[in-house]
């Protein structure tokens, strides 16, 4: 499915060195070398030389470990996530001095900003308030989530300051006033670091600001936030494509009895991946409603395809696959984890209906119920399988 081309170095490396542990890190065993291995590589780059195409290389790591274990991927993708908000910051020190140690791995960079994402789109309140002090700033609130969280690590949050005014800071997990509560159990990915974070009036100093317009710099990194997210997806279907297939080949007629079948599904993702890397092919960082839009879409699809791909994984394998820990129950709830993960599959839906609303005007009046119903068709549409 790879329409870029992958760098050898590191992909003989997660052939050796993940596949073997895909079991134990399913099983909740976060992958504490993952990072350094692939900063010792030079996998993990450098965001600030040519964002555009680091961003295209970001892609294809991230696809390339979903291949092997969803979880992975999402560390690599809470990482390098981390980096991609310091490159895009107004503050030059603290990239100077924390980047180089991202690249190579040796601290942990953990994305706290699925609050502030639903923030944007209108979703939920910002849960973190930052007052100013003589030093900077402190932070109170709670976060229920936050990914990819080490003892040394720093974590990616945003702060309102005002009603019109929001922070990003970086801050370190060892700061005092932080206190983490591990989220478990999920029923899948429990490898990836994720605690519930409470600041206690965090003492946050200037120096740990990556930027006090916060607005700024979301709406610069919002496009690669999503459209690296669906490389999970593509990575993930391109090995439920290969188990597929050597189940077909054993049951003769199953795909007579599928609708859609399996392989329609397949080859609806294939098409769908190569859309979606000419889209960073051009420019993963385009910031224009249109660029945007297609941008959820693809997300959307591909969220939906890797469903429909580990329902008839799960089907083809039987009384096996409905065993905990096994390969069909693996990729199943992964494949409901990227419905669910910010930006959701409800959260997109409602972001490609104000798209679609601004270009369209709403010529019926508002309904009652969870949606409009052109809300409702238009959920229909995203996930490219018509009736679902």
């Amino acid at each position: 499915m790879h329409s870029g081309k992958t760098p050898a170095p590191w992909h003989r490396y997660l052939e050796e060195a993940v596949a073997p542990r895909q079991r134990a890190i399913a099983a909740g065993q976060y992958p504490a070398q993952l990072l350094s291995d692939l900063g010792r590589l030079g996998a993990l780059g450098d965001p600030t030389q040519d964002p555009a195409e680091w961003e295209r290389q970001r892609f294809l790591l991230i696809e390339a470990v979903a291949a092997l274990s969803l979880s992975a991927a999402f560390v690599v993708w809470c990482h390098t996530a981390t980096m991609a908000y310091l490159a895009a910051g107004a503050n030059p020190a603290l990239r100077q001095a924390l980047l180089p140690q991202l690249a190579a791995g040796e601290v942990a960079g953990a994305t706290g900003l699925s609050n502030a994402m639903k923030f944007y789109a209108g979703l939920e309140p910002l849960r973190l308030q930052a007052t100013p002090t003589r030093t900077g700033w402190r932070i109170c609130g709670r976060l229920p989530a936050v990914s990819n969280l080490t003892r040394d690590g720093w974590m990616a949050v945003v702060a309102a300051i005002s009603p019109e005014q929001r922070l990003l800071a970086l801050i370190p997990t060892a700061a005092a006033s932080v206190k983490v509560q591990e989220r478990r159990p999920f029923v899948a990915l429990n490898g990836t670091a994720t605690y519930a974070v409470t600041f206690e009036g965090v003492e946050v100093p200037r120096e740990w600001v990556v930027h006090e317009c916060a607005d700024a710099v979301v709406k610069a990194i919002r496009p690669a936030f999503v459209w690296t997210q669906s490389a999970m997806a593509f990575g993930a279907a391109e090995d439920l494509i290969g188990r597929l297939g050597r189940m077909a080949d054993r049951w003769c007629g199953w795909e007579d009895f599928e609708w859609p079948g399996w392989g329609t599904v397949a080859e609806a993702m294939r098409v769908l991946r190569d859309a979606t890397w000419e889209l960073g092919r051009k420019d993963p960082l385009d910031p224009s409603p249109a660029h945007w839009q297609q941008v959820l879409t693809t997300r959307a699809r591909a969220a939906w395809h890797l469903l429909d791909l580990a329902r008839h994984a799960m089907v083809g394998l039987g009384a096996g696959g409905y065993c905990a820990g096994s390969y069909g129950a693996t990729r199943l709830l992964e494949a409901y984890f990227l419905s669910v993960v910010t930006p959701s599959l409800k959260h997109l839906a409602l972001e490609l209906h104000r798209l679609r609303q601004a270009a369209e005007p709403a010529r019926a009046p508002v309904a009652t119920g969870l949606m409009r119903p052109a809300a409702a068709k238009w959920a229909r549409e995203i996930s490219g399988a018509p009736g679902r």
